[in-house]
């Protein structure tokens, strides 16, 4: 597989580097479960009407990686900042939570459960295969320093939406995965179609960790060995999970195995945001160096 870059004439390259950091590109969303965002402080976007529309006054606190689940029919169902911060570095961005439908805290993380508010991915939800009515809440630690040390890594809540009248509560709490991971969480269907991978980074080795999901629960994990031994911030899996991208490698692959394979370097790219088409077919970036340019990869090119 070879790579066509294309500069696009767009010139609005700052709104579309955000528009990267917080799609969830990692799986494609059927009906209308993607169709609310929340992010920021207080911040929203709902993107019923084909068109995003801003919400305000939302109960939120987050520096960067929030998750919205919503129900077939685009409502909220839970929604969480990952966790929060030791120390008062973010002043009041201190505490993780877990919000139900009517902003309301399921369970207040406080600084020490949980993943870390500064991390770029900090947060991702799955239901379980096995039950509509359960969901996997995955959190990852931010990335380590004197103060805010890497000590929890890949963990996970059980959230069971038919507790409280619909409204949702955590039955199990910080069931650790793997350690160390930090900053990066993506996930990708697995290819029966019903199952799922949890994905992220050794901090270690750098190898990729697939985590399964499945009817059974969160089981082993499984590393593979990446080209380059860079520790990205951010990966994506595209919406048919045949691609991988850790931001400077793109990969195939197998949504059967988690493995990944076929390597192309991909240079000059800023690697903290980026997305894929919701076809698949396209790698959405843009240049490190200057004059910024919004970069395109034909996935499907032959040349």
């Amino acid at each position: 597989m070879k790579k066509i870059l294309n500069q696009l004439t767009k010139q609005g390259y700052v709104i579309f580097a955000l528009f990267l950091i917080f799609k969830t590109a990692g799986l494609a969303q059927p009906q209308r479960r993607g169709n609310i965002w929340y992010f920021g402080q207080n911040n929203g976007l709902d993107f019923s009407c084909g068109r995003p529309s801003k919400l305000n006054n939302i109960r939120v606190s987050s520096i960067e990686g929030v998750t919205t689940v919503c129900n077939e029919q685009g409502e909220v169902l839970f929604y969480s900042n990952g966790g929060g911060t030791p120390g008062t570095i973010y002043n009041e961005f201190e505490q993780g939570r877990i919000w139900n439908r009517n902003q309301e805290i399921m369970l207040d993380l406080g600084t020490t459960s949980g993943g870390g508010l500064s991390s770029a991915q900090g947060v991702m939800a799955l239901p379980n295969p096995a039950n509509p009515n359960q969901y996997y809440l995955f959190t990852i630690d931010h990335f380590p320093s004197l103060t805010q040390p890497t000590h929890r890594g890949l963990s996970y809540f059980v959230i069971n939406m038919a507790a409280n009248g619909g409204l949702g509560a955590v039955t199990a709490a910080g069931i650790p995965v793997f350690s160390p991971a930090t900053e990066c969480l993506t996930a990708a269907r697995h290819s029966n179609g019903l199952d799922y991978w949890i994905l992220t980074i050794d901090f270690n080795s750098r190898n990729l960790v697939a985590v399964p999901v499945t009817g059974q629960g969160v089981l082993a994990p499984i590393l593979h060995t990446r080209t380059l031994e860079h520790f990205p911030f951010v990966i994506k899996t595209s919406p048919d999970s045949r691609y991988f991208c850790d931001g400077q490698v793109l990969y195939r692959f197998n949504p059967a195995t988690s493995a990944i394979s076929e390597p192309i370097i991909l240079p000059d790219i800023y690697d903290y945001g980026f997305s894929f088409s919701p076809e698949s077919r396209y790698l959405y970036t843009f240049s490190k160096s200057l004059p910024r340019r919004v970069l395109r990869y034909n996935l499907e090119a032959t040349d």
